[in-house]
């Protein structure tokens, strides 16, 4: 909601995927994206193994560093 309401239209989420926490289940999830949609610009990553495991799958998908933005969120405290 908030991209909608103050991305002014430049962004498209394309997938909104759970990993539920399993680093194989990550790198699965960003492979299946990243082959859907093949001009994907950034994955944002809401627990402690979405990262690294968004970056393996890019990795062995043949990206480079700084091709996309990997971005992992940490969770706040409500």
């Amino acid at each position: 909601a908030y991209i909608e309401a103050n991305g002014e239209g430049r962004y498209e989420i394309v997938a909104n995927e759970d990993d539920k926490g399993d680093a194989q289940e990550a790198a699965r999830v960003t492979a299946a994206v990243l082959a859907a949609h093949p001009d994907v610009a950034a994955f944002a990553g809401f627990d402690s193994e979405s990262g690294a495991d968004i970056v393996t799958a890019l990795r062995a998908a043949g990206k480079q560093p700084g091709e996309l933005v990997v971005s992992p969120m940490a969770q706040t405290p409500d």
